[in-house]
C-alpha cells in the first residue's frame, strides 16, 4: 500500500468521532493491507515503530520539529516559531504550510519505505543523533505530499489526534476477518497474552482466528497485567467467592520479571523482525516491565542481578517491589520507593532504597505457560522454586506473597487485620479455581483496603486533565492546584473529577509543574469532558496517574462536561503523585460508581 493512501485512511478517522465509523474505516484499512505491511500500519496507527513494550521512542520534540522546518522551509527559526505557534499542532502547520508550496522531489512512497525511515530515526542516538534526525525528516518532508507530511509530524511528536483505543482496532480487526464484533474477545485475549497488537493483527488477518488460540505466554514478551476490583467488607467477599485465597495488598511498584537462561534478544535490528537481532558484549537473560508494559530492566540492576541466581531455566513472576528498610524489617512508604524508578544514578539510588520483592504469582516456569492453570496450581509451582517458608526469610531479594486459603469472613477479618498491623495496604482475594486472565478486571481477584469512618474504602487512581496557575504564596510556582479526571471506557472519554489543591508539599510544587509541562497541549482534547468554567489554565495530555484520597464521592452538576450524572469527591487530598500506571488502568467512571454505591451501604 501506498504511504498516501495510508494517510487518506488516518484524515477520514481524523473527522469522526463514532467508534462504529472508526471501526468501519480502519477494518476496510486492515482488509486491503499486504501481509508484509500489517504489522508496520498497527504500529503506525499509534504514533510507533515497535511495539509498546520495546523501549524504542522517536525522542523527537516539538522544538526539534520547529528546528527541522525552518530548515525545509528556508526560514529562520523564530518565524517558524511564530507560525506554528499560531496554529498550535505541527502536523495541521505542515500541511497548510505547504499546499502553498512548489512541491520538491514527491514519490509515491509505500507504508514500508516510510515506516524503515521512521524506524531509523528511532533508532537513533548518541552524538549528533539530533542532527541526524532532523535529515532524516527533511528528506522525507521533500518527498512527501501536504497530507503524508501532517500525518508523519505528527508521529513523531507524539501527537495523532485519532482519537483510537485499543478496543476500536480489537472490534476492526474482528470486522475484517469475520464481519462482526464475535471475535474481539478472543482478540483482546491474545493481545493480553502477548502483548505485540502488531504480531497478533498480522496473525488474526493471515491465518484467522484458530492461530490466535495457540497464542501463550513467551518470556521475554510482557503479559498484560491481571487487575482487581474492590469490595468494603470481608463479609461481601465471602458472600461473592466462598472459598478463596488470600495475600497481602503491597504498595510499591508492580514488577513482571522474566528470566531466560538461553538469553533473549537485546535489541532488534529492526523492530518489525524480532528475530533479527543485534550483537551484544553480554546476553541479555532479565527483562522487567511495570504493569503499564514500561520496561523497567535498566532501571532496577539489583532485580536482575537476584534474578539471575534463580535455579530454573524460564520464568515469568508477578510481584510488587517495595523499598524496603533491612535493619528493622518494614517496608518504606510508597514515595521512598518511587525513588528508583528513574534512569539515572540507578546504582547510588539502588543503594539508599534497597528492594524487597514479595511475589503473589508466577505466569511461567521451565517452558510451560501457567495462564490457563488455577492460581492453587500456580502458588504450588512458586512454591516448588523458592520454598514454602520464603515469606518468612529475614534476608534476599525475592520473598514469597502469603497465601492462606479461607472459608470464612472471621478469617478474612484476621488477615485483614494483621496485614494492616503490618502497615500493609489491606488484602487480596482470589477465586480458589481462577485463571490468570490478562488485562481482566473482574471480581474473581477483590481488593480490601484499611480506611477510616471519615475517607472512602479505596483511593481514587486519577489522570491529571491540567493545572491552575498559583495564587498568593503559590504564586511563585505558577501552579496552584491540578485537575483530575476519570477514564469512561464505553466512551473513551476522560471525564473531570475533581480541582486537588491539598496534599502537597510546598517543595513539591516546581517539580510536579515541571512534569505536567513536558505533557502540555494547545487545545482542548475532543475525549475530555470537562466544562467551560472548570477549564484549566494549562490542559496536559493524560499521561500522568495520582492516586486521591477523600472524604466521600458526591454527585456533580459541574464535572464530567456534559455528561448529565457525573461525579465529584469531598475533601480531596493527593497521597501519592506519579502512580505506576497508564491513564487507562486508573480508576474508570464504573468502578466510581460502584465506589459510590459502597458508600451508600456504609
Amino acid at each position: 500500500m501506498l504511504f498516501k493512501d495510508f494517510a487518506d485512511y488516518l484524515a477520514k478517522l481524523e473527522k469522526i468521532s463514532s467508534r462504529n465509523e472508526m471501526t468501519e474505516i480502519l477494518a476496510e484499512l486492515f482488509s486491503k493491507l499486504a501481509t508484509d505491511e500489517i504489522k508496520q500500519a498497527v504500529y503506525l496507527l499509534s504514533g510507533r515503530v515497535a511495539p509498546s513494550f520495546l523501549p524504542i521512542e522517536f525522542n523527537f520534540s516539538v522544538k526539534l520539529s520547529v528546528k527541522a522546518l525552518a530548515v525545509f522551509f528556508e526560514q529562520s527559526d523564530q518565524k517558524t516559531l511564530a507560525e506554528y505557534k499560531k496554529v498550535g499542532d505541527v502536523g495541521g502547520y505542515i500541511e497548510s504550510k505547504t499546499k502553498t508550496l512548489k512541491p520538491f522531489e514527491i514519490t509515491n512512497l509505500t507504508i514500508n519505505q516510510v515506516f524503515d525511515e521512521l524506524e531509523k530515526l528511532a533508532l537513533l542516538s548518541g552524538k549528533n543523533s539530533q542532527t541526524d534526525k532532523q535529515q532524516i525528516f527533511i528528506k522525507l518532508l521533500k518527498q512527501l505530499t501536504p497530507i503524508e507530511a501532517k500525518f508523519v509530524a505528527r508521529m513523531l511528536v507524539g501527537k495523532m489526534r485519532l482519537g483510537l483505543s485499543n478496543k476500536t482496532v480489537f472490534d476492526a480487526l474482528s470486522w475484517a476477518i469475520g464481519g462482526d464484533k464475535r471475535q474481539r474477545e478472543l482478540i483482546e485475549y491474545a493481545c493480553g497474552v502477548s502483548v505485540d497488537i502488531g504480531e497478533i493483527a498480522t496473525l488474526a488477518l493471515t491465518k484467522g482466528v484458530i492461530a490466535l488460540k495457540t497464542i501463550h505466554a513467551v518470556p521475554g514478551t510482557p503479559v498484560a497485567s491481571k487487575l482487581v476490583e474492590r469490595e468494603k467488607s470481608a463479609a461481601a467477599i465471602i458472600e461473592r467467592l466462598g472459598d478463596c485465597f488470600i495475600q497481602p495488598k503491597f504498595d510499591g511498584l508492580r514488577v513482571q520479571i522474566h528470566y531466560n537462561k538461553q538469553g533473549f534478544a537485546a535489541k532488534p535490528k529492526k523492530s518489525s523482525d524480532l528475530e533479527l537481532f543485534q550483537a551484544d558484549s553480554e546476553l541479555e537473560t532479565v527483562r522487567i516491565f511495570s504493569r503499564n508494559l514500561e520496561s523497567l530492566t535498566d532501571m532496577f540492576p539489583d532485580i536482575v542481578a537476584a534474578a539471575k541466581k534463580l535455579p530454573v531455566d524460564n520464568i515469568i513472576l508477578d510481584g510488587e517491589a517495595i523499598g524496603f528498610n533491612v535493619d528493622d524489617n518494614t517496608f518504606l512508604d510508597f514515595q521512598e520507593t518511587i525513588k528508583r524508578k528513574r534512569k539515572y544514578d540507578v546504582v547510588s539510588t539502588s543503594e539508599d532504597v534497597p528492594l524487597q520483592v514479595n511475589l503473589f504469582d508466577i505466569l511461567y516456569l521451565n517452558n510451560q505457560d501457567l495462564l490457563p492453570e488455577s492460581i492453587e496450581t500456580r502458588i504450588l509451582k512458586l512454591e516448588e522454586v523458592f520454598g514454602k517458608n520464603a515469606y518468612s526469610m529475614p534476608q534476599g531479594m525475592f520473598k514469597l506473597a502469603e497465601t492462606t486459603l479461607v472459608k470464612t469472613t472471621e478469617q478474612v477479618e484476621e488477615l485483614f487485620n494483621k496485614y494492616v498491623q503490618m502497615n500493609l495496604e489491606g488484602l487480596i482475594a482470589k477465586d480458589d479455581a481462577t485463571l490468570y486472565k490478562p488485562g481482566s478486571r473482574n471480581f474473581d481477584w477483590i481488593k480490601l483496603k484499611a480506611s477510616s469512618d471519615k475517607r472512602l474504602v479505596d483511593t481514587i487512581d486519577a489522570v491529571v486533565l491540567g493545572y491552575y496557575f498559583g495564587e498568593g504564596d503559590r504564586a511563585q510556582f505558577g501552579i496552584g492546584a491540578i485537575l483530575i479526571g476519570v477514564y469512561d471506557r464505553d466512551k473513551d472519554r476522560f471525564l473531570s473529577l475533581t480541582k486537588v489543591g491539598s496534599g502537597f508539599k510546598e517543595a513539591d510544587w516546581a517539580k510536579i509543574k515541571a512534569t505536567l509541562d513536558e505533557y502540555r497541549l494547545d487545545e482542548l482534547p475532543d475525549n475530555y469532558g470537562i466544562n467551560k468554567m472548570l477549564l484549566p489554565d494549562v490542559l496536559v495530555a493524560p499521561k500522568v496517574v495520582v492516586e486521591v484520597e477523600a472524604d466521600s464521592i458526591s454527585i456533580s452538576k459541574n464535572h464530567g462536561g456534559a455528561d448529565k450524572k457525573a461525579y465529584s469527591l469531598r475533601f480531596p487530598r493527593l497521597k501519592v503523585f506519579g502512580r505506576d500506571k497508564n491513564a487507562q488502568e486508573a480508576t474508570t467512571v464504573a468502578e466510581l460508581k460502584q465506589l459510590y454505591a459502597l458508600q451508600q451501604r456504609k
